[in-house]
Parts: structure tokens; sequence; C-alpha cells
């Protein structure tokens, strides 16, 4: 599944390429939904979402904020055999690195969070993702009523598909 990379100017490969010339890390740009808009790191592939178990680390860091009684959480840092993995956040955009563990992350938090600023300024604000709740129960009452009417034997999900793929074309028709 292929994204478009462009946002607002910003060229996110161009991004993650320059960041490694210049201090040889793997880094990868996700957006506020967990889309990778480019990567380096290995496994963490452009145009993909982030896995759900990462992504719940992300995502719970607002309730971690809550538990910790502090008012924001900026990063994440943890420390594996193989080196530190670093996810830092800005508004719209977050960052996650693979580090060394030879490099002092002190030294780098501050500019990928300066990084961020910029990220988040360049960065279209008005994303606006529409994400329409079915009621499958109800559907699935409307389906079994029709099911009554006329048995054609298929397995369920496949009907329940085909069922609201038929009212998306009515509504289309409708407009």
């Amino acid at each position: 599944m292929a994204t478009e990379q462009k946002d607002e100017g910003l060229e996110w490969d161009s991004v993650v390429e320059q960041i490694y010339e210049k201090i040889e890390t793997d880094v990868a740009i996700l957006d506020k939904y967990g889309m990778i808009l480019a990567s380096r790191v290995k496994g963490f592939e452009k145009g993909r979402l982030i896995s759900p178990l990462v992504w719940s680390v992300i995502e719970n860091r607002k309730k971690l904020t809550e538990e910790l009684g502090v008012d924001s959480v900026s990063s994440f840092i943890v420390e594996t055999d193989q080196g530190y993995i670093v996810i830092v956040f800005g508004e719209y955009v977050y960052l996650m690195s693979k580090l060394d563990l030879k490099i002092n992350i002190n030294d780098v938090l501050p500019s990928w969070k300066q990084l961020l600023k910029i990220f988040d300024k360049s960065t279209d604000k008005k994303v606006d993702i529409d994400f329409k709740k079915v009621d499958l129960e109800e559907e699935f009452k409307q389906l079994r009523h029709e099911d009554d009417e006329k048995a054609d034997g298929f397995p369920i999900f496949p009907k329940l598909i085909k069922h609201l793929s038929k009212k998306k074309k009515k509504k289309k028709k409708k407009k």
C-alpha cells in the first residue's frame, strides 16, 4: 500500500536519507495515525501501519502521563541488546530511531525534538480522516432477514460484505 510522501513540500524519504547521511542512524517518520511516511528502520516499511503492539505503547502514553502524574511524555527510550530504540513525539509527526549503545542519548534527544518542531510546522494539520462506525449488529439483523427470504448458502462474512456493499452503492445513487 503506497502513500503519498509529500506533505506541504516535505519529502519524507529525503529527510530520512539526510538524517542517515549526517549521523548514520536509521530512522522512521510516522504520522499521528501510525502510518510510516518514510523509513530506514528494518521491519518498518514506508506506506504501512506501525505494528499494533508498538502503536499500543505509543497510544498509551496519554494514560501513562495520568498514571505518573506528569503533564506529558515526549519520548520513549527502550534499551535492547542491540542498542536503543527511541521514539520522539511531535504534535503531528513522530520520529523513531535505532541508536547504537555507544551513542549518548542526551546528545541526540534535543536535536530530535527540535527536528520534530520543524516537521510539525511544515505538516498539514488539517488531515481529516472519517472513521465511520458501522453498527454490525443492526447490519447482521438485516442480513438475517434477507437470508430468511432467500437462502443461497454463502458463508456469513461474504454475505455481510456483500450486504454492506449494496447499501453503500444505494447511498451513492441517492446522492
